[in-house]
């Protein structure tokens, strides 16, 4: 397994050979594995294709890990956070991506999916330009929680993109009071 993906990256760190592949790519394995995913790679993708949500595509990250019958050891999930690439409305990313990554076999359901699946629609709708769409979802989330940190910073920004500069800065401070990475 490591053979083939070595043939086409091959790789040395310290004595250590590893192999990189992209997720298409990856082939089939008994072996227990590292995997390290960076949400970059998910956010990449929404810019080509704004149609699609962030839950269309950790399900298909779901099939590709079971296609290849990944088992990990360990999963890292990089994100970069605090002034990096990963923009702050994909804060809530990064736990999903490693729920996925260490379980490709567990359904995607339960109370935790089901708020993403949310977190996700807004996202989308926010995206593409379907405010009211977006504001549907932001509402919902936030009557259930007031302190939904990604919903508020969503919120933040469909009044921003209205110009209500002073709404947006309230439910910025309320996503960052949630969670401090939403202060940078």
């Amino acid at each position: 397994w490591l053979e083939a993906i070595r043939a086409r990256h091959p790789i040395s760190l310290h004595g250590v050979a590893f192999g990189l592949c992209p997720l298409a790519s990856l082939p089939a394995t008994d072996e227990k594995v590292l995997l390290d995913v960076d949400v970059d790679y998910f956010i990449d993708r929404l810019a080509r294709a704004p149609d699609r949500s962030l839950l269309d595509q950790l399900t298909e990250f779901r099939h590709q890990l079971l296609r290849a019958k990944v088992r990990p050891e360990l999963v890292t999930v990089a994100s970069s956070l605090n002034m990096g690439y990963t923009p702050p409305e994909y804060l809530f990313l990064p736990e999903a991506v490693a729920r996925v990554a260490q379980a490709p076999a567990a359904p995607l359901d339960g109370a935790y999916w089901s708020l993403f699946a949310r977190r996700s629609a807004a996202d989308r709708a926010w995206r593409i330009g379907d405010d009211p769409g977006a504001w549907a979802q932001v509402k919902g989330i936030l009557a259930e929680n007031p302190a939904d940190a990604p919903a508020n910073y969503l919120a933040a920004l469909l009044h921003d993109r209205a110009g209500d500069i002073a709404a947006a800065e309230r439910f910025a401070m309320e996503a960052a009071r949630a969670n401090p990475d939403y202060s940078r």
